[in-house]
C-alpha cells in the first residue's frame, strides 16, 4: 500500500486534472478575435470585437480590423448587416460598402 493521498491531491501526488468546457447556448454564436469577415464579394478582414448597448447589453456593431496598403483601419459594421456565422462571418453589404463606413476608435467587448 502506497503513501496516503493528501486532500487534492492523487496518490501519485500530482493534482488531478481539470477540464473546462465553453459551450454556447442554442439560437447564440461565439465569436472570437481574428475571425474572418466576408462581405459580399469576397474576405474583407477579421473580427477585432463587438460594440454593446450599455442598457439592453446586446450587441449593436461588429468591430472589423481592415489590413489595406494604407494601414489599419478600425471600422463598426451595423450588427444588421451580419447575415450569419459560420466559417467567418458573412456580410449583407459588399467589401466597397464596408470601405466607406466610418473608423471606430472606442471599447471593444473582445480586443
Amino acid at each position: 500500500m502506497g503513501p496516503p493521498a493528501r486532500p487534492g491531491f492523487s496518490v501519485s501526488g500530482r493534482m488531478p486534472q481539470s477540464f473546462t468546457y465553453d459551450t454556447v447556448p442554442d439560437g447564440e454564436v461565439a465569436l472570437r478575435g481574428g475571425d474572418p469577415v466576408h462581405a459580399t464579394d469576397g474576405q474583407f478582414g477579421q473580427v477585432q470585437g463587438v460594440a454593446m448597448d450599455q442598457d439592453s447589453h446586446r450587441v449593436t456593431n461588429l468591430l472589423l480590423k481592415e489590413t489595406g496598403v494604407l494601414g489599419r483601419k478600425h471600422v463598426a459594421i451595423p450588427i444588421s448587416a451580419v447575415t450569419r456565422v459560420d466559417a467567418g462571418i458573412r456580410l449583407n453589404i459588399t467589401k466597397r460598402q464596408v470601405k466607406h463606413l466610418p473608423r471606430y476608435t472606442g471599447p471593444s467587448a473582445l480586443s
